[in-house]
């Protein structure tokens, strides 16, 4: 089993307080990490818990997006800033501990775990994912050469306040009506984006939104999955339908939010400033249940 991170870092605090001219501090110089794990499985939501406790990093705390609690009741709109301080008081975390996320070969959620503690409750602490495909889980609590090297994380880069990293389906439905412009991108897959194929949740009607795009996510990674593709490919996945340049407002939605942000993280990796992205926190299972909302065809 391949435990996989993400090569992008940020820091908590906003732009002001770094000059981006100077060279960003290196992970080594942070002082002590934690790993947080955040494996999790769409098609077996059990998994994540289950292989957290049979094989992972030595030391690793397990971050479990289906228990976080959801108090929107969407299906996985951001988890509560109460729930943010019971994951710190269990783990004996504080809001300054500087947090790498890695997530097993093939898992979904540390993108979304990286939105939510960055952006979703303003974790004061650094917070990044670590890419590194070739890393093995050790047996139990493992051995120390197990656990993936921190100081290759990379440079740090400070984040910038935004006008929403998330939005709700009233901005959502003010884009459809033409009230605010922005660029909507669907990444779920073709067929769901169209309609041909129907979608499994009750209730929840087929199709998209008038004037969306369709990037599906895995576009944007590596062929194994273990991680987002090197700034070229994803500038030319990109450029087929995301403006890069500019300053016009990305609106990036999916099925439940989970792989939004993994096509959001990816933006930020060719360089869009944060504060054009957004993640449609609802998305496509808010939006397809929604009596008051269009829903196209095709």
């Amino acid at each position: 089993m391949k435990s996989t991170t993400l090569l992008l870092t940020l820091a908590a605090r906003p732009l002001s307080a770094m000059s981006m001219s100077n060279t960003f501090p290196s992970v080594t110089g942070l002082g002590s990490l934690t790993l947080v794990d955040t494996s999790w499985f769409l098609k077996d939501k059990d998994r994540g818990p289950r292989d957290f406790a049979d094989r992972r990093v030595k030391g690793a705390k397990y971050l479990d997006i289906t228990a976080m609690g959801h108090p929107k009741g969407t299906v996985h709109s951001w988890p509560s800033p109460a729930t943010y301080e019971a994951f710190l008081e269990k783990n004996a975390l504080s809001k300054s501990t500087p947090i790498v996320l890695y997530q097993s070969e093939g898992g979904m959620a540390m993108y979304y775990s990286y939105y939510w503690l960055k952006y979703g409750v303003r974790h004061e602490g650094w917070v990044g994912c670590k890419q590194s495909p070739g890393t093995e889980k050790g047996e139990g609590e493992g051995d120390a050469e197990n656990i993936p090297s921190c100081e290759n994380v990379g440079a740090l880069v400070p984040v910038q306040e935004g006008w929403g990293k998330f939005v709700n389906k009233a901005f959502v439905q003010s884009v459809v009506r033409g009230e605010e412009s922005a660029t909507i991108v669907d990444v779920r897959g073709a067929g769901r984006f169209t309609g041909e194929e129907k979608e499994a949740r009750a209730g929840v009607r087929s199709g998209h939104m008038p004037g969306a795009k369709n990037l599906p996510f895995p576009k944007v990674l590596e062929d194994d999955w273990c991680g987002l593709k090197d700034k070229t490919e994803l500038t030319r996945v990109f450029g087929e339908v995301v403006p890069l340049e500019g300053n016009g407002k990305i609106v990036v939605t999916c099925g439940s939010g989970v792989t939004a942000c993994i096509v959001a993280t990816a933006l930020e990796k060719v360089g869009v400033d944060s504060e054009r992205v957004a993640v449609y926190e609802g998305s496509w299972a808010e939006w397809g249940a929604s009596e008051d909302t269009e829903v196209v065809e095709g």
